[in-house]
């Protein structure tokens, strides 16, 4: 029983899309994995050591008390509940605190 070229052309054809389909997969996992490697990279803004403590920071930031955990209704407000940190300067609220004090 030989084949029929068309059956033949089918088989070929038929290669031919996996090939492509396993070489858009390859690619697809490669973008996911750069792009979340990347996202990743961007974490969180932290204070680096020696970085000012109050005042302007450089990038157009500021530095500002933040807290370091949630502080119940009329707890008593202590240093260790406080820390300072950059944000962005589109980010700070007028009257903002700069010193712990």
């Amino acid at each position: 029983m030989a084949r029929t070229a068309t059956a033949s052309a089918s088989v070929t054809e038929s290669r031919r899309n996996r090939g492509v389909l396993l070489i858009a997969a390859a690619f697809g996992i490669l973008s996911a994995t750069l792009v979340f490697a990347y996202l990743n990279s961007q974490g969180s803004e932290k204070s680096q050591p020696g970085a000012p403590s109050v005042g302007n920071v450089e990038g157009g930031g500021e530095m500002v008390v933040v807290m370091t955990r949630d502080i119940k209704v009329g707890e008593k407000i202590t240093a260790d509940m406080l820390t300072t940190r950059a944000i962005p300067a589109s980010a700070v609220l007028p009257n903002h605190a700069t010193k712990p004090e």
